[in-house]
Parts: C-alpha cells; sequence; structure tokens
C-alpha cells in the first residue's frame, strides 16, 4: 500500500509512505520518500524505484492503483 502526507515537514514537501502487511496482519515499512511536489515525475520516481529494488525476481507489479 503506498499512501502520502503533506505539510507535516518545516518544508512542506510531500512524503510517501509504502507499507506491507504480514500473512499474521502486521504492518511493515518498506519504503519513505520526501517528493518535490504533486507531480507525475515525483510519483513515477517513487514507483519506478520500487519495481527495481522490491518488484524483482520475477515478483509481479502491482495491478490496481487506488486513489482518490
Amino acid at each position: 500500500m503506498v499512501d502520502g502526507t503533506f505539510n507535516i515537514n518545516k518544508l512542506r514537501l510531500p512524503l510517501l509512505i509504502s507499507v506491507g502487511v504480514t500473512n499474521t496482519g502486521l504492518i511493515f515499512f518498506i519504503a519513505l520518500s520526501y517528493c518535490s511536489g504533486e507531480t507525475a515525475v515525483s510519483y513515477n520516481f517513487f514507483f519506478k524505484s520500487l519495481r527495481c529494488e522490491v518488484f524483482i525476481d520475477n515478483v509481479a507489479d502491482p495491478e490496481v492503483v487506488i486513489r482518490d
């Protein structure tokens, strides 16, 4: 799961947070990233980084993206 928080740091940079859930229901952090703004470039960088570092060794990319 990926979520973003906004306007909570001194520089007012969005913070993107990626977490996972274990089979026992525990939550663990995968990645945290400040981004320069709410732009497609920033979000693409975050997802490309996840793809390179997390979704490796034939692990399938996420199929569904839900946002509000």
